[in-house]
């Protein structure tokens, strides 16, 4: 049976992974997954795509029960780390995600300050921003014959909640790239939140449609779409010359050569529980082939 390998969240949207062993869900997938990100002076975020260097930046939280009291960012581009007290309420500011726009708790000038040593700029427009505690709602946009989950909604992230990938399709990506490169890649190219092992074919994943992790059920409604930052190595921030996403697009990308596809989308139907490291993943059904 398949089971949960690996488990991690993003605290600040496109900047380093954070491995778990167990994790609560929330409204928005994963507890403080995604509740900070950097955008430029027009609100619009930033991401390893236009910035690579944000892979180098490890986020730490300190919380009290559910509450974060303290953000910690570091990065072995600069000698001094950042240490705040972050803000989810007060004056907010539109920002954007795509094409969604949402408001931003702006996490003042020192933040900012820290950021302009890891982008290399003279600019201060750049800022942190926090989800805010009140007014703030980004839907999931589930197709249109799924289901509505009413209290699922997204933070800061791309697409969806929680991204879900197995280790047997990481293997089968990396036999195609090896043999074109002579290299392979780790599983934080992907950014997923749940990795999981025990599969018996790859891209079994692709077939779930409702599976349950622990005691929480989640409902798998698209493949997630990939993009160049699969090309950028999450420890030093450099670029590959040749990245897994061109080796995608050969075998991957049914929709046109922009839509690779690797990995699936998840939706909590539940929230409050949890998921650990070693949990069983029930596959409770499957989606229907034409």
């Amino acid at each position: 049976m398949a089971s949960v390998a690996e488990l991690y969240y993003y605290p600040v949207k496109s900047c380093r992974a954070v491995s778990l062993n167990e994790v609560t869900v929330d409204s928005f997938g994963f507890e403080n997954d995604r509740r900070f990100m950097f955008v430029r002076g027009n609100g619009r975020f930033l991401s390893q795509r236009q910035e690579p260097r944000l892979a180098t930046i490890k986020a730490t939280i300190t919380t009290t029960g559910r509450r974060i009291d303290r953000l910690r960012l570091e990065s072995s581009l600069v000698e001094n780390a950042l240490e705040i007290r972050p803000r989810f309420d007060g004056e907010t500011i539109d920002v954007s995600v795509w094409e969604d726009r949402v408001r931003g708790v702006d996490q003042g000038v020192e933040a900012a300050e820290w950021l302009r040593g890891i982008l290399r700029t003279d600019s201060v427009h750049n800022r942190l921003v926090a989800v805010p505690d009140k007014d703030y709602r980004r839907d999931v946009e589930l197709p249109k014959s799924f289901p509505s989950v009413p209290h699922s909604q997204l933070s800061f992230t791309d697409a969806g909640p929680l991204l879900l990938l197995s280790e047997k399709s990481l293997e089968d990506l990396n036999r195609r790239l090896e043999e074109r490169t002579g290299e392979t890649v780790p599983m934080s190219r992907f950014r997923p939140n749940i990795v999981v092992a025990g599969c018996d074919e790859p891209y079994e994943e692709d077939t779930w449609l409702l599976i349950q992790i622990g005691a929480v059920p989640f409902m798998s409604y698209r493949k997630a779409t990939r993009c160049k930052m699969t090309g950028v190595d999450q420890e030093s921030g450099e670029v590959d010359k040749i990245g897994p996403l061109e080796i995608l697009r050969e075998y991957r990308a049914p929709r046109g050569p922009g839509k690779a596809e690797f990995g699936q989308l998840l939706v909590p139907l539940t929230t409050g529980g949890t998921v650990s490291v070693g949990d069983p993943v029930k596959v409770l059904d499957r989606k229907k082939t034409t």
